[in-house]
């Protein structure tokens, strides 16, 4: 069977990882509403929105509280915290040596535009995808990564047999499942994977014979 002809790639335990400036961030805006969670609980939540993973680390928090969390948290993390990031290992000449083989790369990621195109460009990565789709890439934002997924698919013309999603978390392998496409999990990201689920322990595997373009 030929492999994918393109790759869709999660950000957030996928290509880099960004635990130490979300913790960072989201340890400052908690503290200012004189609040803390307990540490080593956040790697596991990593992924959907930040009000989200609020209300995960605190279900005291009221709608009010988790608003102002979600605020104060993009201001740090939108000034510096952002900064206190590392690719994985072996993501940039992976990335490269997929876009030297011709294939198509796009990132689609829950991190807003301003974050997201930020790393990437501190990274040199940004002109190897051929767009980057972020929750606010659309207004209203998109309602879910499957979302996403499908208006990427829609707007690019990719024909979803010929893709793979490459992420971390549950919700990357239900969005590919919503949108009839294969998906791959690594397993030093941020999710829970099940046995069921195909995952791989180096980024680098993906350039191994099952993953490439025939």
């Amino acid at each position: 069977m030929p492999g994918p002809r393109t790759y869709i790639f999660d950000l957030d335990g996928t290509l880099i990882d960004s635990l130490p400036g979300i913790e960072q961030a989201l340890t400052a805006a908690f503290a200012t509403l004189h609040r803390t969670f307990p540490p080593n609980t956040l790697r596991p939540l990593i992924g959907p929105p930040i009000r989200t993973i609020a209300r995960r680390l605190d279900p005291t928090l009221t709608d009010a509280e988790t608003l102002e969390i979600e605020r104060n948290y993009r201001a740090f993390y939108d000034d510096d915290s952002w900064k206190n990031t590392r690719l994985f290992p072996e993501v940039e000449s992976t990335l490269k040596a997929l876009h030297r083989s011709g294939h198509k790369l796009f990132v689609l990621t829950n991190k807003p535009a301003l974050p997201a195109r930020r790393i990437l460009d501190h990274f040199a990565l940004t002109d190897l995808f051929t767009a980057i789709l972020t929750r606010d890439s659309s207004s209203p934002a998109f309602v879910s990564k499957s979302a996403m997924l499908a208006h990427l698919l829609a707007y690019h013309d990719l024909d979803p047999k010929h893709c793979l999603l490459v992420g971390d978390t549950p919700e990357d392998a239900a969005a590919a499942h919503a949108n009839h496409l294969p998906c791959v999990l690594m397993s030093f990201g941020y999710g829970e994977i099940e046995p069921a689920q195909t995952s791989l322990n180096t980024f680098s595997s993906l350039l191994n014979r099952e993953f490439q373009t025939a």
